[in-house]
């Protein structure tokens, strides 16, 4: 995530909407990485793992940096502080629910 937001900064000069949309499109390829399982080949499976958590986190970190910038372009100002804050109860609340869901796991 931090190289991701790093990067970011200089790539949102190309369109904050092509780099949200781009970085959806990277999170899910870094999630569907995660998602292979092969039982016969552990030690592969892990570097799969490792390496979707990687790319996701890179997206999350464009999308942490372009939309903040993309909601000042797109609301009226008076809504820009409701909406800003509600941008981040959201990562609280996302990581709160992930917290949980992993309560589950071995």
């Amino acid at each position: 995530m931090m190289v991701g937001s790093t990067f970011g900064g200089s790539l949102i000069a190309r369109g904050r909407l092509k780099i949200l949309n781009i970085a959806a499109y990277i999170g899910i390829f870094g999630v569907s990485l995660t998602l292979i399982l092969m039982p016969d080949q552990l030690d592969l499976s892990l570097i799969l793992i490792l390496a979707g958590r990687l790319i996701y986190g890179f997206s999350t970190g464009l999308i942490a940096v372009a939309m903040p910038r993309y909601m000042d372009e797109v609301l009226p100002s008076n809504l820009i502080g409701l909406y800003g804050g509600l941008y981040c109860f959201s990562f609280a609340v996302a990581t709160l629910i992930a917290y949980l869901l992993a309560l589950g796991l071995p």
